[in-house]
C-alpha cells in the first residue's frame, strides 16, 4: 500500500473536525516548503550571492572531508 493510500485510508476513518485541521496542516506545510523554495531560488539568483553561496559549501566540504586530521587539546 502506497503512502497515499494509506493516508486516504487514515483520512476515511477520521472525523470531520480532524480533517479540517488536518487540511489545514498540509496547506501551511506546502505554503512553508513553497516559501523556502522561493527563498533559495531568490538568494541563488543573485550573481554575488550565488559565488559567496558556493565558497561557503567549498569551505565546508573543505573542513568536514574524510582527510581532516583529528583535532585534539593538548594537556595543560
Amino acid at each position: 500500500m502506497t503512502l497515499k493510500e494509506q493516508l486516504l485510508q487514515e483520512l476515511n476513518s477520521t472525523p470531520d473536525r480532524l480533517i479540517v485541521e488536518t487540511l489545514n496542516f498540509l496547506k501551511f506545510l506546502k505554503a512553508k516548503e513553497q516559501s523556502n523554495r522561493s527563498t533559495d531560488e531568490s538568494l541563488l539568483a543573485d550573481s554575488e550571492s550565488a559565488e559567496w553561496y558556493a565558497l561557503s559549501l567549498q569551505g565546508l566540504n573543505r573542513a568536514y572531508s574524510d582527510d581532516e586530521p583529528d583535532y585534539e587539546l593538548s594537556p595543560s
